[in-house]
């Protein structure tokens, strides 16, 4: 961006100077006095200007430079707000109405006034300081009557003396010769030497006018360099409305209009470059911005999550030890049912009492310890739990039996505060299958399936014993373990169905269905089947 600007700069350098540019030139001269308006060369150009000099010039430089004698100031003045194309230079002061103190020597102190026909941009509106011209060769008209004074007052000087007018112009484009003072000869008879030059006395004055007087000889690109680097030095009120004592005035400069167009179309450009290029930063100000706030709410996001993360796993760990230690109580509560059966302090009734409570409390801790085995804190694996109850049973009351177990359960899942229910259930019709149902030396089949079926839960457990008797009731009593599979049922909001067309269509079938939304899915159908053997 830095460099953008630079160079735009740079091009504002170069090309408005260039707007405005010297094309036209007015030499004017005075038509009374020194030049009169019969005196013109061939071409009908007033001889009282170095009209050679100046053509030289405006080929080199491509100036269009006119010539014009006036009557006196006030047509200057007129010719300056009115016809004059360009700047005006007074070619000489001997116009009538300006001042006749043009130029004048001081001995000791001295300085030369510039005269206005000069046009060397370090000496407009200035002075020459002599002195500092130690060396300098000058040319002088060999009939000016200058070059002996000039030389009594300054030794310094290298003078050398013209008689013609070609004579001092070739010297002068030659580069023969610094400066040249006085007349040429063939304008020197025309002003009347007597009248502008006074003999020279050391510390007296000496005064003179001269058109052209002195003229710093250079090249005519060197000379157009200076006259162009003196004009733009000028501010633009100076260049349009000086009138000083000894310059003259010059008017306005044309303008180029195409560079005017270019130079604001450069300008325009660089503008929209700017806005584009500060619309760019404030667009990548806000991106940096919006993704800082996203990159922060993600750190943040990472933070909560892992400290969910954190609390989830403590949750986790707590409740394991929870259900670890439900289980252990369970346990500690059967050992003691198992204690005081074994103690010999009750009668045969009371200790099968204490086995079959033992025998529940165990059930109801399975559930316990399948929750923190599976590490599912909210739903119990039924199959899981089914196999653990019924492996339970078959091991311990079981012992002796050669019991065939078949269990063909969904990938159901139960949640926490229905399986104990469901728990009890399974302990019950599957101790009740093994107490009443099945015989030594016999083919004992227990199978249990759990299917989902129109978004209910259906439990079968069969049997292929002598089934259930004609009457049967359910008041506690005599059946305890049935009245506790009904009671369960209804806890899961359920019915409880009792059949005698068990296993192949014969013994005993005890069916459970409750609602779905209690449970849920859990994965694929599977089938096991295991035979357990207990002599």
């Amino acid at each position: 961006m830095r460099n953008f600007f630079a160079v735009l700069f740079f091009s504002l350098v170069i090309c408005v100077p260039e707007i405005f540019c010297l094309q036209n030139l007015t030499v004017v001269g005075g038509a009374n006095g020194n030049v009169p308006y019969e005196y013109l060369d061939d071409k009908g150009r007033p001889r009282g200007i170095l009209v050679d000099v100046w053509d030289l010039w405006s080929k080199e430089s491509g100036v269009e430079v006119s010539y014009l004698l006036v009557d006196n100031f006030k047509d200057v003045m007129d010719l300056a707000g009115n016809d004059a194309s360009g700047p005006i230079v007074l070619a000489h002061d001997r116009i009538p109405g300006f001042s006749d103190d043009a130029g004048r020597f001081e001995h000791g102190e001295v300085y030369y006034e510039v005269q206005p026909s000069i046009f060397y941009h370090k000496r407009i509106s200035g002075i020459i300081r002599i002195e500092e011209m130690a060396g300098y060769v000058v040319g002088v008209a060999a009939d000016s009557g200058i070059e002996a004074p000039l030389a009594e007052a300054y030794p310094s000087l290298v003078i050398r003396s013209y008689d013609s007018r070609q004579a001092l112009l070739a010297a002068v484009l030659s580069h023969q010769i610094h400066l040249f003072v006085g007349y040429p000869p063939s304008m020197i008879h025309q002003i009347g030497i007597t009248g502008n030059a006074r003999a020279f006395r050391s510390g007296k004055a000496l005064s003179f006018s001269m058109p052209f007087a002195p003229v710093l000889v250079k090249g005519p690109k060197e000379l157009l360099e200076d006259i162009q680097e003196g004009f733009s030095s000028m501010s633009p009120f100076a260049r349009n409305l000086t009138i000083h004592r000894q310059t003259g005035f010059f008017r306005g400069w044309s303008i180029r209009w195409p560079l005017i167009a270019a130079v604001g179309l450069v300008l325009m450009v660089g503008l929209l470059f700017s806005l584009f290029w500060f619309w760019k930063l404030q667009l990548d100000k806000r991106i940096r911005q919006a993704t800082d706030a996203l990159v922060e709410q993600r750190r943040q996001l990472e933070i909560s999550r892992d400290a969910l993360a954190h609390a989830l796993r403590e949750k986790e760990i707590l409740l394991k030890e929870i259900h670890h230690r439900v289980k252990n109580n369970l346990q500690i509560i059967s050992s003691l049912a198992n204690l005081i059966r074994n103690t010999g302090g009750t009668t045969d009734e009371g200790r099968d009492r204490f086995a079959e409570l033992q025998s529940r409390v165990v059930s109801m801790a399975k559930v316990h310890e399948v929750i923190y085995t599976n590490e599912q804190f909210e739903q119990v694996p039924l199959r899981d739990l089914i196999k653990e109850i019924s492996e339970l049973l078959i091991s311990s009351i079981g012992m002796g039996l050669a019991i065939r177990l078949s269990v063909k359960c969904d990938n159901l899942a139960i949640n926490v505060g229905d399986a104990t229910a469901f728990s009890l259930i399974i302990h019950e019709a599957v101790a009740n299958a093994i107490k009443h149902a099945f015989a030594p030396g016999r083919n004992n089949v227990l199978e249990i399936l759990v299917r989902e079926i129109n978004n209910t839960v259906v439990l079968c457990i069969k049997d292929n014993g002598a089934g259930f008797p004609a009457e049967l009731d359910f008041d506690g009593k005599n059946h305890l373990g049935l009245f506790m599979i009904k009671q369960l049922a209804t806890q899961l909001r359920g019915e409880f169905v009792l059949k005698n067309c068990g296993y192949e269509g014969s013994g005993a079938q005890i069916t459970v269905e409750f609602p779905l939304p209690e449970a849920r899915f859990v994965g694929l159908p599977e089938e096991n089947n295991r035979d357990y053997l207990r002599r």
